[in-house]
């Protein structure tokens, strides 16, 4: 069992190493691509819903819907705090 234990600590701060350059966040870059990616889709929104012809309103709609899943893992990235790296829901 220590054998494990070893193993899964070493692992751990192999991982730690690689991955310490992931670990600085830029506040602006973040919130750039959360504002940029909600512009488009807002747009793409926008656009879609004033096109009078059905295929170009389905052809618009796919590509805001494809924006929209980016958009929520910029949200998802903001729960984890590795969008901006602010801690605004941290309980504790």
């Amino acid at each position: 069992m220590s054998d494990r234990t070893a193993s899964v600590n070493n692992i751990t701060q192999e991982l730690q190493h690689v991955t310490a350059d992931l670990h600085p966040v830029n506040p602006l870059a973040g919130l750039l691509r959360f504002s940029i990616l909600g512009l488009i889709f807002i747009g793409l929104v926008i656009l879609a819903w004033s096109l009078p012809n059905n295929i170009l309103f389905v052809v618009v709609t796919i590509l805001a819907g494809v924006v929209y899943g980016f958009w929520l893992i910029c949200t998802h990235d903001m729960a984890h705090q590795t969008l901006t790296g602010w801690q605004w829901f941290v309980i504790g």
